[in-house]
């Protein structure tokens, strides 16, 4: 029987096996037993190996449970040897473990004391040394330092074996760098839209009397998107951000972002069309279309509201299986909009579950539910309902969803956050005729 002589397989790939001579199908599993390990209980081995003694012997099988055992992570090597014993195959597990990690250690960090760094680490001494595992604590690493603003912090790992354990001792080596600000914000390609009025899009902020500046990933991603939806909203449907970088500014710690766009051109809204609706008509789902003028920039939240509009209609009538695809047509400068919908069948209301009430009693709650098990589903009721629980003055917070039941039915969940609405007051006083006396008063909203 074969096994696996690649140290690391990569992820979905059966390891490679030795070539050994076919056992024949009848034979069965004789003895199975563990060699090669140290730190690795046997028995969990076999456990994760699941081919037990007296099962009809497979190939298949065992290769299986080699990839089982390199999926825990604990080994960097898994083979298995068979050893014919007249009609069993006894079943010898080769494993060769990683080496486990003894210490990890900073050095490098001047701005940012080790405790703190220390804090961040998803990794623990003891646990089986993986290249993967320690890339992403690396990657987690710079992000810390980038949100503080370290742009060109730089964070790399060392792995020494210590002879005298066979160890790893892990060294995160850090170069932060200088804490730099953004000094300036630009734009190239804009052509539509001033850099002032396109600055007001964007997160990212240059650095002013009163501060900012900061160098922070998940805000240079997410400019993109502002500056995208910015433009598709006036007018821009084919925008696209070509690029957007920090370059060196005035002073080392000093960056200029710039970003460069392709504004591509401007659009008018054309011809706005239903398709497929047949239980609202057309005149009630075009309300959530509110064109002034006879053409209007192309804006594509308004398409998105228009959508949104409509399956609040729809699901007034019930109907929550639906779906609403709005279609777009250019025709030189126009943009040409079909709603094409395609609307299922109602659904109704097979329970009503509530959670989360600890001191309040169900009742309280189902009373001043407007909708019931049997019940179409209405977008109204569901409302009023959440509104009603909310009155009660009980809850900080009443959430509302469904899930799918049986068809089209639909299972609806009403989860409630109690407030503190419980009273307690104590006193306490001495007399030379009664002696020490004291009174204790409980109060609760719901009593």
């Amino acid at each position: 029987m074969s096994g696996a002589q690649a140290p690391d397989p990569p992820a979905g790939v059966a390891p490679v096996t030795r070539d050994t001579t076919q056992a024949p199908a009848d034979l069965r599993v004789g003895r199975v037993s563990v060699q090669g390990n140290v730190a690795v209980d046997s028995a969990r081995v076999l456990r994760t190996f699941e081919v037990p003694t007296g099962t009809r012997f497979s190939d298949d099988m065992v290769k299986r449970g080699i990839r089982k055992l390199f999926a825990l992570g604990l080994f960097s090597d898994v083979y298995v040897d068979p050893v014919r014993r007249g009609d069993a195959i006894d079943l010898v597990i080769h494993v060769l473990e990683r080496p486990r990690i003894g210490t990890i250690e900073f050095t490098g960090n001047k701005k940012r004391e080790t405790s703190e760094l220390e804090k961040l680490l998803i990794l623990r001494p003891g646990e089986a040394y993986q290249p993967t595992a320690v890339q992403t604590q690396v990657d987690s690493l710079l992000r810390y330092y980038r949100g503080e603003g370290f742009a060109r912090a730089a964070v790399t790992a060392r792995a020494d074996t210590v002879q005298a354990t066979q160890q790893i001792k892990l060294t995160f080596e850090v170069a932060e760098g200088e804490k730099v600000k953004i000094e300036r914000v630009e734009f190239e390609g804009n052509t539509a839209f001033t850099d002032r009025k396109l600055r007001k899009s964007v997160k990212s902020k240059a650095r002013g009397i009163l501060g900012g500046g900061d160098v922070k990933d998940e805000n240079l991603a997410e400019d993109v998107t502002k500056l995208e939806a910015f433009y598709r909203s006036n007018g821009y449907r084919d925008i696209r951000v070509v690029s957007h970088e920090l370059v060196p500014g005035s002073r080392p710690d000093r960056l200029v972002y710039k970003v460069t766009l392709d504004e591509g051109r401007a659009y008018e809204f054309g011809t706005v069309e239903w398709i497929g609706n047949v239980i609202l008509p057309t005149d009630v789902l075009a309300k959530g279309w509110k064109q002034k003028g006879k053409r209007t920039m192309y804006d594509h939240t308004r398409i998105e509201r228009a959508a949104g509009a409509a399956y609040g209609e729809y699901a007034e009538k019930g109907y929550l299986y639906l779906n609403i695809e709005p279609k777009e047509t250019v025709r030189d400068s126009l943009v040409d909009v079909a709603f094409v919908v395609t609307e299922g069948q109602p659904s109704k209301i097979r329970l009503v579950n509530i959670v989360g009430n600890k001191g309040t009693r169900e009742n309280v709650i189902r009373r001043e539910i407007d909708i019931h098990e049997g019940d179409q589903f209405r977008r109204s009721a569901l409302q009023r309902t959440q509104g009603d629980i909310f009155r009660l003055g009980l809850f900080e917070d009443v959430g509302i969803d469904f899930t799918p039941a049986d068809s089209t039915d639909v299972d609806l969940n009403l989860k409630v956050k109690e407030k503190q609405v419980g009273t307690a007051s104590a006193g306490a006083g001495y007399t030379s005729e009664s002696g020490l006396t004291g009174f204790l008063e409980l109060g609760h909203n719901n009593v």
